[in-house]
């Protein structure tokens, strides 16, 4: 949340937004709530669709940033989306140089 609030205020003041960082963390702390339906998944022959929960999260944050930070919907998106993909970068260069380390230190036995 943290990490995802940080990137998101950053982006959207590079976009020319306008609002507060307390704004923002706000709106893109509401980002958990739909998430709260996987408790759900306990009962019995319930399930709850990751992918929905996560492109509902997705909008919740598009449009906290649009009226925090008083952006047009383009840009508001590019906000709500960037920060996923640049975590989602990072995680794959993480995994390629585990790769990369898991490969030469199996080179050196």
């Amino acid at each position: 949340w943290l990490l995802y609030g940080g990137l998101s205020h950053g982006m959207a003041m590079l976009v020319g937004g306008t609002g507060r960082l307390n704004q923002t963390m706000g709106a893109v702390a509401l980002l958990a709530a739909p998430h709260a339906l996987q408790l759900l998944t306990a009962v019995p022959f319930v399930s709850v669709s990751s992918l929905l929960l996560t492109v509902w999260s997705l909008l919740i944050v598009y449009r906290g940033v649009e009226v925090a930070h008083d952006l047009p919907w383009k840009r508001a998106m590019i906000v709500a989306i960037a920060p996923l993909g640049l975590l989602m970068l990072a995680a794959l260069v993480s995994i390629a140089l585990l790769a990369a380390a898991l490969l030469v230190a199996g080179a050196e036995r």
